[in-house]
């Protein structure tokens, strides 16, 4: 019996389970594309195929809330870029016109904040 349970295990692992993971992973990944687009087209900025592009992504973010895009470079700096995180999430919650709530959404639970910042309006 638990020779049993062990292969189950295994196969479910092998490939239904992992394919699983991936295609969830990559259907999330390409929403919070997809919301970036939305901000930055509400912020009256055109992203391109950037906002698509893993880690270059936050590019057009920058660009929409007025900041150089350069900036993503600074981002990869231990703590600096956690500062530099919260100066992006402020800034384009403000280019939204959204208020100190939607900041602290934004930031505490970015989850749930971009996705509002896409689609509110």
């Amino acid at each position: 019996m638990n020779h049993n349970l062990q292969q189950i295990f295994n196969i479910a692992l092998g490939g239904g389970l992992v394919a699983g993971v991936l295609v969830i992973s990559l259907m999330v990944y390409l929403f919070f594309c997809y919301c970036n687009k939305r901000i930055c087209e509400k912020c009256g900025m055109r992203p391109g195929l950037l906002i698509w592009a893993p880690i270059l992504n936050v590019i057009p973010l920058f660009r929409a809330a007025q900041m150089s895009g350069w900036w993503f470079l600074v981002l990869l700096i231990p703590l600096v870029g956690e500062v530099l995180y919260i100066v992006l999430c402020v800034k384009l919650c403000q280019a939204r016109g959204k208020g100190i709530l939607a900041m602290l959404v934004v930031l505490l639970l970015p989850v749930l904040g971009f996705p509002y910042l896409a689609f509110s309006r």
